[in-house]
C-alpha cells in the first residue's frame, strides 16, 4: 500500500518517494527494506518507529543531507551500506538491542565525530567507518571479538581507540591512513598483525606487539613516521615484505631473546642462521655493512631506507630479491657481489641519487625496471648478460651505455635516447630503430677516442650517417664528436655548409664554427668573397622574381 510517499508491503517499507525534509515513518512499518531511501537528497531527518527490527542494506545510502536519525530500541540489525555516503550525518545513537552492524554502514559520513557501539555487537565488520574524516571517538563493546578489514581506514581524526582484550582478530588495513592515531593497545589474544594494519599511521609513536603474535603482515607498519623503536617478540616467526618500510625514524628494532627465526645485527634483521638479510631497520643512516657469510638478501629488504647512503655487500652474497633497494633515495653507489647472476625486478627502482653501479661479471639477466628512475649516467653491461627486461633503465638519462656482448635490445629498454651506445658486438643494422642514433653517438665517441669497433660496424655506421646526415645535423651541433666524424670522413657536401655555419653561429659555438670553416677550406678550397657575393646576389634576384610571379613583390617604400 502507498501512504504519503511510502510503499509498504507486509510491514516492510519498500520505497519512499515523498518530498523529503523531516520524515516520520508510519507505525505499521516493522522493517526498512533494501534501498528504501537510497539517494533521497532532500531528506534531512528521519524518525524510525518502535516496531522496526531491521534496517536493510543501503536503506539510506547517499542521503547526502540526512543530518539526524532516531533509531528505536528493538532494532537488532543494520544492513550493509545502510548509511554509506550520508555526508551530513553528525551524530547517531545506536540502540542497545542492536546485534549486528553490517559492512560499510558509515563510510564517508564526513561529519560524524563520535559513536558508541552497543554491547551485543560482537564484530566490527569490513569498512564500517572507512573515510569518516572527522570521527574522533569510538566506544567499542567489551565483548567484541574482531575488527574487520579497513574498518577504520581513512579516519584521519581518530587519535586513540581502546580495543577490548576479547578481540582476537584485526583485519587487513584496519587503521590505514589513521594519520593522528598516536597509540593503540593490541590485545594479548591477537596472533597476527595483518597486512597494512597500521599503514601510514604517521603519528603512531608507541606500540607493543604482544607475545603470542606469530605473523606480521606485508606493510603492517609501513610509513609509521612516529615510531622510533619496536621489539619483535619471541613468538613471531613470519615477517612479510615491507612490514616496517618507510618508517624513516624507526632506528632500533630489537628481537626478543628466544626467537627461533630472527636475530638483529648491524641494524639489520637477519635469519637466525645469519645467512639471509630479512630487512633493514628503516631509520638506519649512512653506510650499512652486511655481515660476512650472508648469502641472500630478501625481497624489499632495504626498500624505502631513505637515510642510507651506501651498502657494503660481501662476496658471499649470491641472490638479492626483487625491489631490494627500491626507493633508497640517498643511495649513491652500489657494487654487486661477483657471484650474483640475476638482478631482479625493481631492484633499485627510484634510487634517485644512484649514480654508480658495478655489475658482476657473472651476471646473466637484468629485471623489469631494475634501475628505472635512478641517476645513472653510465652503465657497462657484461658480455654474460643474455636477458634484459622491459624498462630496465627507464628514466635514467644515461649518457653512455656499453654492451660488451651480443645482448638483443628491444623497444626503449635502456631508456630514452639520445645517449652514447657502444655495442661493438652487435651489427649496427641490428640495433632497434629507436637506438640507431645512440649507436651513432657511441661510434662517434669511440672514433674520437681512438677506439676500434670493427670494420663492418664502422662501415654500416658511416653509411647510416651519410644517408641520414640532414636529420643528424642538429644532433651534431650538440655533440661535437659526431660533427668531427662527419668532417673527418668528408660526409658533408658543399651545399649543406651554409646552413651548418648558420646553426653554429646561432649557438655561438666558436669551436664548431672553426671546425666547419677549416673543413670547408680543406675540402672545397679557399672562399672567394667576390664569388660568394655574386652567388648571394643571384639568390636574391631569384627570390624577388618568384615573389613578383606570385604577386607578392613588396612595395619599394617597404
Amino acid at each position: 500500500m502507498a501512504q504519503k510517499g511510502f510503499t509498504i508491503q507486509n510491514g516492510v517499507l519498500k520505497k519512499y518517494s515523498g518530498s523529503g525534509g523531516a520524515v516520520v515513518i508510519p507505525e505499521e512499518v516493522t522493517a526498512i527494506g533494501e534501498d528504501a531511501f537510497w539517494g533521497c537528497n532532500s531528506l534531512t531527518s528521519v524518525v524510525i518507529p518502535k516496531g522496526v527490527t531491521v534496517i536493510g542494506p543501503e536503506a539510506f545510502r547517499h542521503c547526502e543531507h540526512l543530518a539526524s536519525v532516531t533509531i528505536p530500541e528493538g532494532v537488532v540489525e543494520i544492513g550493509d551500506m545502510a548509511f554509506l555516503g550520508c555526508e551530513a550525518l553528525e551524530a547517531i545513537t545506536l540502540p542497545q538491542s542492536l546485534k549486528r552492524l553490517g559492512s560499510q554502514v558509515f563510510p564517508y559520513c564526513n561529519k560524524l565525530t563520535s559513536i558508541v557501539i552497543p554491547e551485543k555487537v560482537r564484530q566490527i565488520e569490513d569498512d564500517l567507518f572507512s573515510d569518516c574524516l572527522k570521527l574522533q571517538s569510538v566506544t567499542l563493546p567489551k565483548k567484541l571479538k574482531s575488527i574487520g578489514d579497513c574498518a577504520f581506514s581513512g579516519c584521519e581524526s581518530l587519535c586513540s581507540l581502546d580495543i577490548p582484550e576479547t578481540v582476537k582478530e584485526i583485519g587487513d588495513d584496519a587503521f590505514l591512513y589513521c594519520i593522528k592515531l598516536s597509540q593503540l593497545h593490541i590485545p594479548a589474544g591477537v596472533t597476527k598483525i595483518a597486512s597494512g594494519t597500521f599503514d601510514s599511521c604517521y603519528s603512531l609513536s608507541h606500540i607493543t606487539i604482544p607475545e603470542g603474535v606469530t605473523e606480521i603482515g606485508e606493510r603492517a607498519f609501513f610509513e609509521c613516521l612516529g615510531l622510533t623503536s619496536i621489539t619483535i617478540p619471541a613468538s613471531v616467526t613470519t615477517i612479510e615484505r615491507e612490514a616496517f618500510s618507510a618508517s624513516d625514524n624507526l632506528a632500533r628494532i630489537e628481537i626478543a631473546a628466544g626467537n627461533p627465526r630472527f636475530k638483529a645485527e648491524n641494524g639489520l634483521v637477519l635469519s637466525a642462521d645469519g645467512k639471509t638479510v630479512e630487512f633493514c631497520t628503516p631509520g638506519l643512516s649512512g653506510l650499512c655493512e652486511i655481515p660476512q657469510g650472508v648469502r641472500n638478501i630478501a625481497w624489499y629488504a632495504f626498500s624505502q631506507c631513505q637515510k642510507l647512503t651506501g651498502v657494503l655487500i660481501p662476496p658471499s652474497v649470491t641472490t638479492i630479491g626483487a625491489g631490494a633497494f627500491g626507493g633508497c633515495s640517498k643511495l649513491a653507489s652500489l657494487t654487486l657481489p661477483p657471484k650474483m647472476k640475476k638482478i631482479s625486478a625493481y631492484f633499485c627502482l627510484d634510487c634517485k641519487s644512484l649514480r654508480e653501479v658495478t655489475l658482476p661479471p657473472a651476471l646473466t639477466s637484468i629485471g623489469t625496471e631494475s634501475f628505472a628512475g635512478t641517476a645513472l649516467e653510465t652503465v657497462t653491461i657484461p658480455a654474460t648478460v643474455t636477458t634484459m627486461k622491459a624498462r630496465a633503465f627507464q628514466g635514467c638519462h644515461l649518457r653512455r651505455a656499453v654492451l660488451q656482448g651480443e645482448l638483443k635490445l628491444s623497444g626503449q629498454i635502456l631508456g630514452k635516447a639520445p645517449f652514447e651506445l657502444i655495442a661493438g658486438e652487435i651489427p649496427f643494422s641490428q640495433l632497434p630503430q629507436a637506438y640507431r642514433v645512440c649507436g651513432v653517438l657511441g661510434f662517434a665517441a669511440c672514433y674520437q677516442e681512438g677506439q676500434a669497433l670493427g670494420e663492418e660496424y664502422q662501415a654500416e655506421c658511416l653509411q647510416y650517417i651519410k644517408g641520414q646526415r640532414k636529420r643528424l645535423y642538429p644532433l651534431a651541433m650538440k655533440h661535437p664528436a659526431l660533427l668531427s666524424v662527419m668532417v673527418s670522413e668528408k660526409l658533408i657536401p658543399r651545399e649543406d655548409m651554409e646552413n651548418l655555419l648558420q646553426q653554429a653561429a646561432k649557438l655561438k659555438r666558436a669551436e664548431l664554427n672553426a671546425m666547419l670553416l677549416e673543413y670547408q677550406s680543406r675540402t672545397f678550397g679557399a672562399i672567394d668573397p667576390e664569388l660568394e657575393l655574386e652567388k648571394e646576389l643571384r639568390r636574391e634576384r631569384k627570390r624577388q622574381q618568384k615573389l613578383s610571379e606570385e604577386g607578392g613583390l613588396p612595395d619599394a617604400g617597404e
